[in-house]
């Protein structure tokens, strides 16, 4: 009788003590999964900001996030461990560390249209421009090939580099697309600009620099002129004749 009295103790306790354990476990779970609900809502939000944009995402990030939604949805609500519950967190422990990936990754999708605008507006403002420059250097006769090569490979660089960052965001290498762009793109587009800028300068000075020679064979020759007319008045233009020639000697 003492021996059934403790049997039968120790066995409800047991079952009690267990089935305490089980619903503190379910609880740590819960609240573990905040962290996960939270970044489940984060990147919910992005997805309905690119669908507005009207940027497609990939199918399997959606079945993704549908996939952890429901798992935490069904420990959220369980009120004790089920083969569901467990199911759900076999899923979670599989493709939980998924969902750190998807942020970033929805972060290129969302900026790409702008950034791809931008890029292609800002390729083409310099190509405008560097083209102007080179036609008022051609109409000026002013040899600028030694500048104009470095321009023209690096805009091939950049065009290149650009076309295989589209190619890498069609195959969804995001990461390599952001990392392309940063180093071989954008800036190198400012170091193009800044040359572009450099050559504008350059011609700039020199056209100054013809119509200051312009100008200074003007005033040499009206000299001479007045020079010739001295001298034939009688007048000493030695010292006359020896500036003008070296106005003549600084000219050349």
């Amino acid at each position: 009788q003492n021996g059934e009295g403790r049997g039968g103790f120790f066995g409800n306790d047991g079952g009690d003590f267990e089935e305490e354990q089980d619903n503190m476990r379910l609880e740590e779970t819960k609240r573990h999964m905040r962290g996960m609900e939270q970044g489940i809502k984060m990147i919910k939000k992005q997805l309905d900001r690119l669908l507005k944009k009207k940027v497609p995402v990939p199918a399997d990030v959606t079945a993704l996030i549908t996939e952890l939604e429901k798992a935490a949805t069904s420990i959220k609500n369980a009120t004790e461990e089920t083969p569901e519950v467990e199911a759900a967190l076999d899923l979670l422990a599989e493709k939980g560390e998924d969902l750190r990936d998807i942020g970033p990754m929805l972060g290129v999708l969302e900026q790409w249209p702008r950034m791809e605008k931008q890029i292609t507006k800002r390729v083409a403002s310099i190509k405008k421009e560097y083209a102007r420059q080179k036609a008022a250097a051609a109409k000026a006769k002013l040899d600028i090939s030694a500048g104009s090569a470095d321009i023209d490979a690096a805009l091939a660089n950049i065009e290149g580099s650009f076309a295989q960052a589209k190619t890498d965001f069609a195959s969804g290498n995001y990461e390599e697309v952001m990392q392309a762009l940063e180093m071989e793109v954008f800036s190198a587009l400012d170091d193009t600009q800044d040359a572009v800028q450099v050559l504008t300068q350059s011609l700039q000075a020199a056209k100054n620099g013809k119509r200051g020679l312009a100008e200074a064979k003007r005033h040499i020759g009206s000299f001479e002129s007045q020079a010739k007319k001295l001298k034939a008045k009688g007048s000493d233009t030695i010292v006359l004749e020896q500036l003008i020639m070296e106005m003549n000697a600084k000219y050349k």
